[in-house]
C-alpha cells in the first residue's frame, strides 16, 4: 500500500477509501495468510524435531540436506488430529480462521474440525510475493493415501491460479531477460532443479496447466520451458499444454517442450546422469510446434488417402485454433510443409524397398521400364521439360534406352524443332533406337500435366530419385544416394552442387579446344 500511495501522491491521484466490507474482507484474509505463517514456523520446527525422524530421513534420501530443508522451508506435520489446530489456537487464531486457512477440516456431524495434514512432509506453497498461503503435504507411509495433498482453495488461495516457486523462480530468471521459467509437473521436480542450479523452475499443484498460470509464466519471460516426465502420463501432460496454449501463442510467445528419457522425472535425471546433462537437456527443449506435429503426425498411419486428408484436417483444425492471425498463418504453412515432406520421405522410402515379381502379366500393360513414365509424361507434357531441364539432365536412368529418350528431348531442343512424341520416335528411329522407339510408341496416351498442379509436382518427385542415382553415381558410394534423398532441401543442394560440376567440365572442355586451335 506504501508503494500505492507513493504512485497516487506524484501524479496528484486521490487514492478511493475503502468501504467497511472491503476493508473487512483485507483484513479477514490478512489473518489467513497470518494463519499460513504461523503453521509454517510450527512444520519447520516439527521436522527438526524429536517426532520428525522419518521425514529427516526421507528428505535426505531424496538427497535434500538441511540447509535445502530452510531455504524451501520445508517441514513435517505430526502424525495427530488437532497438533497443529491446538498450536494456532494458542497462537490466537480462531477455529473458523484455521478452517478457512485450508488447515483445518469441518467433521460432518459437527465437533472440532481435525488437522488436515497429519504424518506428512510439508512443502508451504507461496504466493507471488513469497508468503505462505496454502501447503502440500507428502505421505511418508507406503498406505497414505493420497500420496500427495493439497490445500483446497480458500480466499487467498486458488490453485489454478498459483505456480509453486514463483517469486523464486522469476528472481532467479531476472527480469527483463528473456527466455522463460522452467515448469516441471511436482515440487521434489522443482527442488531438485533449483538444488542443481536451476532456480528458475517452478510446478503446478497437481494439475494441467490452467489458462492463469500460462499467463504468469509468459509475465516472467516469452518462452518457458515445460520439462515433463518422459512417460505417457508426462506426453499427456505436454499434450494438453499445447491446447491450453495454442488460443494464446503471439509472436514471441511461445513455449518449448523436453520429454525426458525412460520415464524419469527431472529429480531421476538429475540424480543419474548429473546437473550437466539436465543443461544440456534442457538446451535441447524443442519448440510447440514440433511437439504438435509429432502427436498428429502419430496419431495414426497415413498409409490411404482418407488418413492422408485427415491429417491433414487435424493440423489445419490445430493452427486454426490460434487468435493471433499472423502466427496462425505461420503455423499452418510449417505444418503442411513439414506435412508434405513427411509424404515425400514415405514415398521415397517405399520405392526403395523391393517388390516380390508379380504372378501375372496384365496385357496391354505398359513394360515395367524404371522411369519410362516420368519421360513419356515429359514428352507428352512441354511445361514439364520447361520446369525442370536440370533435372532431367541430371537424371540417370539405368536402361540405356531410357537415357535415348530422355536425350532424344535434349536434341530436339538443341536443333530447335518441336517436342513430341512423333519427332522423338522419328529421331530414335534414325539414330538406330529401334527398341527405344518402340517403347516410346506403345507407351498408353498421358494427360499434359502443368509443373504447378499436384499431379505436376508428384512427376517432379518422381524424377528426383533418378536425379539422386546421377549424383550417387558420380560420388561412386551408395551412401551419397542415401543421404542425398533424405530430404528436398538436400536434393536442393545436390543439384547446385551437379549444375556446378556441368558447368566446370564445360569451362575445361572449352579451354582445351581454345588450346587445340591455338
Amino acid at each position: 500500500m506504501e508503494a500505492v500511495e507513493k504512485l497516487a501522491e506524484e501524479v496528484g491521484m486521490q487514492l478511493p477509501t475503502a468501504t467497511p466490507e472491503a476493508q473487512q474482507v483485507y483484513d479477514r484474509n490478512q489473518r489467513l495468510r497470518a494463519a499460513c505463517e504461523e503453521a509454517t514456523k510450527f512444520y519447520e520446527a516439527q521436522l527438526h524435531g524429536s517426532n520428525g525422524a522419518a521425514a529427516r530421513s526421507y528428505l535426505e534420501g531424496r538427497g535434500l540436506n538441511p540447509e535445502a530443508w530452510a531455504r524451501h522451508r520445508l517441514g513435517f506435520a505430526p502424525d495427530s488430529w488437532d497438533a497443529t489446530r491446538e498450536h494456532l489456537k494458542k497462537k490466537g487464531f480462531s477455529l473458523k480462521e484455521i478452517v478457512g486457512a485450508g488447515l483445518a477440516v469441518e467433521k460432518d456431524g459437527g465437533g472440532d474440525p481435525y488437522d488436515r495434514f497429519r504424518g506428512r512432509v510439508i512443502f508451504p506453497i507461496p504466493d507471488s510475493r513469497g508468503h505462505p498461503i496454502a501447503f502440500g503435504g507428502r505421505g511418508l507411509t507406503p498406505d497414505a493415501k493420497p500420496k500427495y495433498l493439497n490445500s483446497s482453495d480458500t480466499d487467498v488461495f486458488h490453485k489454478s491460479r498459483v505456480l509453486y516457486r514463483y517469486k523464486e523462480a522469476r528472481e532467479a530468471l531476472g527480469y527483463g531477460t528473456g527466455g522463460g521459467l522452467i515448469v516441471c509437473e511436482g515440487y521434489m521436480d522443482a527442488i531438485a532443479l533449483a538444488e542443481a542450479g536451476f532456480g528458475e523452475a517452478v510446478a503446478p499443484l497437481g494439475t494441467a496447466l490452467t489458462e492463469d498460470q500460462l499467463n504468469l509464466l509468459w509475465r516472467a519471460g516469452p518462452e518457458p520451458v515445460l520439462c515433463f516426465d518422459g512417460d505417457r502420463a508426462g506426453l499427456g501432460a505436454a499434450y494438453r499444454a499445447i491446447d491450453r496454449a495454442l488460443p494464446h501463442v503471439t509472436p514471441g510467445q511461445s513455449l518449448f517442450f523436453v520429454v525426458l528419457p525412460d520415464g524419469m522425472d527431472p529429480d531421476d535425471y538429475i540424480k543419474a546422469r548429473g546437473a550437466a546433462a539436465m543443461g544440456e537437456a534442457l538446451a535441447g527443449a524443442v519448440p510447440m510446434i514440433e511437439l504438435l506435429w509429432r502427436r498428429e503426425r502419430d496419431a495414426e498411419p497415413v498409409d490411404t488417402p482418407e488418413r492422408k486428408a485427415g491429417l491433414e484436417r487435424r493440423l489445419k483444425a490445430a493452427a486454426a485454433a490460434i487468435n493471433d492471425a499472423s502466427v496462425r498463418s505461420a503455423y499452418e504453412r510449417d505444418l503442411l510443409g513439414r506435412m508434405k515432406d513427411h509424404f515425400w520421405q514415405l514415398r521415397i522410402a517405399s520405392r526403395r524397398q523391393p517388390k516380390a515379381a508379380s504372378s501375372a502379366v496384365i496385357k496391354g500393360a505398359p513394360p515395367n521400364i524404371s522411369g519410362l513414365g516420368n519421360i513419356v509424361r515429359a514428352i507428352d507434357s512441354p511445361a514439364l521439360i520447361e520446369h525442370a531441364q536440370e533435372e532431367l539432365a541430371a537424371a540417370h536412368f539405368p536402361d540405356p534406352d531410357i537415357s535415348a529418350i530422355r536425350d532424344a528431348i535434349f536434341e530436339l531442343i538443341s536443333a530447335g524443332k518441336e517436342v513430341d512424341r512423333a519427332a522423338a520416335h522419328r529421331h530414335l528411329t534414325n539414330i538406330g533406337k529401334t527398341r527405344a522407339a518402340s517403347l516410346l510408341e506403345n507407351y498408353p496416351e498421358t494427360t499434359p500435366l502443368m509443373p504447378d498442379e499436384p499431379e505436376g509436382r508428384e512427376w517432379l518427385i518422381a524424377l528426383e530419385q533418378y536425379a539422386a542415382a546421377s549424383v550417387a553415381s558420380e560420388d561412386g558410394t551408395e551412401t551419397a544416394r542415401e543421404e542425398f534423398v533424405s530430404s528436398p532441401s538436400q536434393l536442393k543442394r545436390y543439384h547446385r552442387k551437379v549444375a556446378g560440376k556441368r558447368a566446370a567440365r564445360a569451362r575445361i572442355n572449352e579451354a582445351a579446344e581454345q588450346a587445340d586451335n591455338s
